[in-house]
Parts: C-alpha cells; structure tokens; sequence
C-alpha cells in the first residue's frame, strides 16, 4: 500500500513538472511572438521615421533631396506606429474585457476581422453570453479561443464562408467555428501540433473544458468547445 502511495506520488510529481515545463515553453514562445512583433513592426517604422526626418534635416540645412518630404508623412508613419502599438497591446490583452466585457469585445474583435479580410468572406457570428455569469479568468479565455481561431482560418484554409458562435446555454459556454475551406487531416494535424489546435485545447481544458475538431481536406472545418460554468465558479 505504502509503495503505490510512494509510486502516485512520485507520478503526480513527474506530471506537475511536466506541467510547469509547458507553461515556461508557452511563456518563452510568447514572448518571443512579442519581440519579433515589437521589431517587425514597430521597429521597422521607427526606423523609416528616423530617415525620413534625416532627410527633412538635410533639406533645413540647404542640402536638396531627390524627393520631397513633407511634415504629414512623418505623421502617417507615426500614426502607424501607434496603431500597430495597440494592435500588439489588444491582441495581449484587451483591457476593454474588464470595462465593456468578454461579448463585446469579442464582437468588436469579429468586426475588425471582417474588414482586415484581403477578399471578400461571408463571415456570421453570433455571441450571446450574460457577463455576470463568466468569471473573470475565463473571459481572457474566451477571448483568446476566438483570437486563435479566426487567426488559423485566416492563415490556413482560404475559406469564403465562416460561422462563429460564442454563447451561454444550460450551464455551459460553448464556442463552435466552421468554415468552408480546404480542411485538413485532424490526426496529422494533432500529432504535428499544427494550426494552432494545440494551443486552443489546452485552452480549453483550463477550467474544465473540451474541444473537438472535424474537418477533411476540401471538406471545410468546425471547431467545437464548451466549458461547464458550475465547475468555474469554484
């Protein structure tokens, strides 16, 4: 008795490591999407400012350029700047979560969506959730769910038609997103880690939960998800 006391342990210990090993893994990753998209984009921009007003500085000092540079450009790339600074911030977290709440903020992100959209997509969604009903932890959550899933359709199956749903229904929130694009292998996908779908479950099963995913190539996809509330509360 007292060995497979010693032996659950010894394996609860091994699982906690491996635990704690995955989320340094997801932390190190974060975090180094956050410094290739503070030099790919911000740095990028600082650096064709920092030209720009060389040149203006060249021409002030009576020195002609092959081109005129006005004040306004340096406004665009600034303003630019500033954009793609709230961009990275959003995308991190948005604070508008702990002011206007998860279904407003994930409407707001499926608008943006749709008009970033490079050709035309029939894109529905529909959320439906009763704030006060969502714990606050969970709503990162969510938001994070429909961040990475938009983010995989859009990098990956070309599709012209796409459904979101995010809604509260018999003690439980339930996310479902389909589309019709090119669809893939879901074992390949799962033994690759690929599209993303790791990093959705492991989502998922934070508080509980469960995601399944269905698709075949040229067969379109639907993502399916949903978290017991009651089990969130405690």
């Amino acid at each position: 008795m007292r060995k497979e006391t010693e032996d659950l342990l010894t394996l609860s210990e091994k699982k906690l490591r491996m635990l704690a090993q995955k989320l340094i893994y997801r932390h190190e990753k974060e975090r180094e999407r956050i410094s290739k998209e503070l030099h790919d984009s911000i740095g990028s921009s600082l650096i064709a400012v920092r030209y720009v007003m060389e040149r203006k500085l060249r021409e002030i000092g009576g020195k002609t350029c092959e081109k005129e540079t006005g004040l306004d450009e340096i406004l665009d790339m600034l303003n630019s700047i500033v954009d793609d600074t709230r961009r990275i911030s959003k995308d991190l977290r948005p604070t508008a979560l702990e002011h206007l709440g998860v279904a407003s903020v994930v409407q707001s992100f499926c608008e943006d969506f749709q008009k970033s959209c490079s050709e035309p997509v029939s894109f529905k969604y529909d959320v439906e959730l009763i704030e006060e009903n969502i714990p606050e932890d969970m709503k990162l959550l969510l938001f994070r769910v429909v961040r990475e899933g938009l983010a995989n359709v859009s990098k990956h199956s070309s599709a012209g038609g796409i459904r979101l749903s995010l809604r509260e229904t018999d003690g439980r929130v339930v996310f479902e997103l389909e589309d019709n694009g090119r669809g893939f292998d879901v074992e390949t996908a799962w033994m690759n880690s690929g599209l993303g779908l790791e990093i959705m479950k492991e989502i998922a099963e934070y508080f509980g939960g469960d995601l399944h995913v269905l698709s075949e190539p040229e067969r379109g996809t639907r993502i399916h998800a949903q978290w017991p509330l009651q089990a969130c509360k405690y």
